[in-house]
């Protein structure tokens, strides 16, 4: 059971209880509306995410995240990236990724990945 579990957590202010609630749009469907945006982070080593990666998003899924949008994922393109660390959105990395949406849907939250293409800020 995470610590922010039902038993557990503080009341909730009547203004924000709405975040607490179920939002289907089409066939997507949130246990609640709590979504975490986008935060660059630069964890993964050549592109690949790693275990570290898949526990980070976990945490957030096991502690209420609805729905997770990942920091910028790059695609596969020589201008994308200008850190070797930020996350690739394909090839290798991709089993990578399956281990990370393995980890958040077992703590049942929902992850987007947010494509990057960082252009005319590349230094190289």
């Amino acid at each position: 059971m995470s610590r922010n579990s039902k038993s557990d957590a503080p009341p909730v202010h009547p203004s924000v209880q709405p975040l607490f609630l179920p939002f289907t749009l089409g066939k997507l469907k949130l246990r609640n509306r709590i979504v975490m945006s986008p935060m660059t982070r630069a964890f993964s080593p050549n592109g690949i995410p790693g275990p570290d990666v898949a526990r980070y998003y976990r945490r957030r899924a096991e502690n209420g995240v609805g729905l997770i949008i990942t920091e910028g994922t790059v695609i596969n393109h020589p201008s994308a990236a200008d850190n070797p660390n930020v996350p690739h959105f394909y090839g290798p990395a991709l089993a990578s990724w399956s281990a990370v949406v393995e980890q958040v849907h077992e703590a049942g939250g929902l992850i987007f990945p947010q494509l990057w293409h960082v252009g005319m800020t590349r230094s190289v």
